[in-house]
């Protein structure tokens, strides 16, 4: 399947998917309108990502639970006092973001990898925070 691509004069653009005989044939009516054209090669990517979904709107970023837990740690979270992952869990819960523990642990682990936050092993338990010593 071949595609084109007009310019009306209007400044609209076109996109045409078809067999060969009908792109010639509609772009010979577009050109005596004047409007510019190009064709594009089949198979042609047509701006959608790999997945067939369209693109995200520009202007929007998607935030997850690094951007989040990053945000916690910039507001003095794992400052106050050393912070479970339960804890983590429950204060991104009341603001609104879900994700399970298991994302949430990752990306704990992926933090004091970084060495932007510490981690210590109390009572059989992993607690979180920026200040004190951390046992890895």
């Amino acid at each position: 399947m071949a595609k084109a691509k007009l310019t009306l004069s209007n400044g609209t653009e076109v996109t045409i998917d078809g067999n060969q005989d009908e792109l010639e044939k509609l772009l010979k009516v577009f050109s005596a309108e004047g409007g510019n054209h190009e064709k594009t090669p089949p198979n042609k990517s047509s701006g959608k990502t790999k997945r067939g979904k369209a693109s995200p709107k520009s202007g929007r970023t998607q935030k997850g639970p690094m951007f989040y837990i990053t945000e916690l740690k910039n507001n003095k979270f794992f400052t106050k006092k050393k912070r479970s992952l339960d804890d983590v869990k429950q204060e991104l819960n009341r603001q609104g973001h879900y994700y399970p523990s298991a994302s949430l642990g990752v990306t704990l682990v992926r933090l004091v990898r970084k060495g932007e936050i510490r981690r210590i092993k109390e009572s059989k338990k992993w607690l979180y925070t920026t200040s004190g010593s951390s046992d890895d």
